[in-house]
């Protein structure tokens, strides 16, 4: 029973640390320092496009204390939103317990 539960968790696991953060942008040391004093200050960031990008701090993988800024659009959110919450429901669909053992 133990070995059984084993592999949806690892499925789980792997699949909520892929979808939670996208890759993270080639930002110089400047840039990142700007982006962070916005994100604290609450100042809109507008992108070349002059989109309102919106700032998140995010846990880093592989620690418990570290953060990375990600910014995105309120688009790209959204479709990073929608992609996670898709790729877990497929997860745990694919992974269903038998009945009455």
């Amino acid at each position: 029973m133990f070995r059984k539960l084993i592999a949806p968790t690892l499925v789980l696991a792997l699949l909520a640390g892929c979808a939670g953060a996208p890759p993270p942008g080639d930002t110089s040391a400047a840039d990142r320092a700007t982006i962070d004093r916005a994100t604290d200050k609450g100042t809109a960031i507008v992108d070349e496009q002059g989109e309102k990008l919106i700032c998140r701090r995010e846990a880093k993988v592989g620690s418990r204390l570290a953060r990375d800024t990600v910014c995105m659009t309120q688009a790209e959110w959204t479709r990073v939103s929608e992609e996670s919450q898709r790729e877990t429901a497929k997860a745990i669909t694919a992974v269903k317990p038998k009945q009455g053992t």
